[in-house]
């Protein structure tokens, strides 16, 4: 009969038990903690020509809004829109104008983008944008609240109405301008009056 040294039986034990503690064991998921895990989208860049409404101001025939781009805040001024705060507007053409005074609001703004129009992912909006860069001769001129409001004869015997920000134009100057939004059936409050058809602009140009 053979008979083991003790010492090493001891051996033999401790491999043993040493064995078995190095045996991976398996890992369980609770179920209720993974149902309340929450996966997070990435956010989706904003365009060059959009913006995220953080603040409204609307005065007679001008909708101010302050928006936010790629965690830039700025100011877009335009023709009148229905929006609420966290809509994305966006616009085509836009004029920039630094230290612009809007005598409605009583505020200076540092720098303030001047845009035709605008459109939201909800409507198509009712302007649309003529972008030739037409010639005429103005006729009469109106300036309330922030606006000047043009009426001109085009080269072709066309009489047409223009709207732009505060401008300093008058009767007889040969205008031209750029990237207009068309809108039917405007309503002016502040001249009380209906256009049926008035193009918006972020300037004019005097040719004289």
């Amino acid at each position: 009969m053979t008979i083991k040294h003790p010492l090493l039986a001891a051996a033999g034990l401790i491999l043993a038990i040493t064995g078995c503690s190095d045996q991976k064991q398996p890992q369980t998921v609770d179920p209720q903690q993974a149902s309340t895990t929450q996966i997070i989208q990435p956010s989706v860049a904003l365009k060059k020509n959009q913006g995220k409404v953080i603040n409204i101001i609307d005065v007679p025939g001008y909708s101010y809004l302050e928006v936010e781009n790629d965690g830039r805040k700025f100011w877009v001024a335009g023709t009148p829109i229905k929006v609420n705060q966290g809509e994305v507007v966006s616009w085509e053409h836009a004029s920039l104008m630094r230290n612009f005074t809007s005598k409605t609001l009583n505020r200076t703004f540092d720098e303030i983008l001047f845009v035709p129009g605008f459109k939201t992912s909800q409507d198509s909006n009712t302007s649309s944008t003529v972008a030739d860069q037409p010639r005429a001769t103005v006729v009469s001129v109106e300036s309330v609240a922030d606006y000047t409001f043009i009426e001109a004869v085009t080269e072709s015997g066309e009489t047409v109405w223009i709207a732009v920000p505060t401008s300093d134009v008058k009767a007889n100057d040969k205008i031209t301008w750029s990237n207009a939004s068309l809108m039917h059936n405007f309503t002016s409050k502040s001249l009380n009056r209906t256009f049926p058809e008035i193009l918006f602009t972020g300037t004019v140009q005097v040719t004289n």
